[in-house]
């Protein structure tokens, strides 16, 4: 029978829940076919499976679709104190969000939030998961941080969250390639200063290809690869992006589109955003920058 959240929040908690959460990340990363979730102790799979996190017999140390949620959160945490409770690469500057009202789209369970909030102005947050959202508070008390104010909503209805002018930085890591991209962008131009800085990474076009050439050999996944070649030529040759209702584990439909960079330039130079900047890029991943100037 699956527990509840607050059951699992409390089973995961440093430090009493360290072990648990590792086996978690190693467990969400056998996924990916790096399994070495069996190096644990039984006691712990045991607690796992009794929370409804894997599954039984031959599928022990498979997620199920709430061990999946949990085990990314365990992942980003974990990776995150092994590598010093410092935040992976490409990250913004201090200089861009110092003293600055942030905004941080598709916020996961809070991380970029708990950086930025050393030396911004403010910090809020959007997480469509709500799992996130209550684990990541959780945590953040567990490291005796303030928990930064995170609304429960897609990123697609910020200007419901946040009004208008009120943003000086934007930040969102690899958030706008699952999102109504051409719906979204207008308002984040809208909620952002004059002066302000959007600090975005994204796939890009590259990485159609690698979903279908690279990825997963499973028919469903190569598909689902293909469609995400399609949609990223429609976004970018015809500014069309389809969607196919598709349940995952973290969604009902399935919008998934890379477009090019020189898409994202000219889409952003529309909205009054310019000084565009490619802040790194590599294999198909990408960041840049760009400032609001009217």
């Amino acid at each position: 029978m699956t527990a509840t959240l607050t059951e699992i929040r409390e089973a995961i908690l440093p430090p009493s829940g360290d072990v648990l959460l590792r086996f978690l990340r190693d467990a969400y990363y056998g996924q990916q076919g790096e399994d070495t979730a069996g190096a644990y102790p039984e006691e712990t799979a045991l607690k796992a499976r009794e929370l409804g996190l894997i599954g039984q017999g031959d599928k022990r140390h498979t997620l199920t679709n709430q061990g999946y949620i949990v085990g990314n959160v365990a992942k980003e945490y974990c990776n995150w104190v092994d590598h010093g409770r410092t935040m992976p690469t490409p990250r913004p500057p201090t200089s861009m969000f110092e003293g600055k009202d942030v905004l941080d789209l598709g916020c996961s369970f809070g991380r970029w939030l708990w950086e930025f909030q050393r030396s911004a102005n403010s910090v809020v947050g959007l997480e469509l998961q709500p799992e996130y959202v209550e684990l990541g508070s959780a945590l953040a008390r567990c490291e005796g941080i303030e928990p930064p104010v995170i609304h429960n909503s897609g990123v697609e209805n910020l200007n419901k969250f946040i009004e208008p002018n009120s943003i000086d930085f934007v930040f969102s890591r690899l958030v706008f390639n699952h999102v109504d991209i051409q719906a979204t962008l207008p308002k984040v131009a809208d909620v952002m200063r004059k002066g302000g800085i959007l600090w975005v990474q994204v796939e890009t076009f590259p990485s159609a290809f690698r979903r279908i050439f690279e990825g997963e050999l499973r028919f469903r996944s190569r598909v689902l690869g293909a469609f995400a070649l399609l949609n990223s030529l429609g976004v970018t040759i015809a500014n069309r992006q389809m969607t196919l209702p598709v349940k995952g584990r973290m969604h009902a439909s399935h919008r998934v589109a890379y477009p090019t960079l020189g898409w994202w330039r000219r889409s952003l130079r529309k909205l009054g955003v310019e000084n565009f900047k490619v802040e790194a890029n590599a294999n198909g991943n990408a960041a840049f920058s760009a400032r609001k100037i009217s």
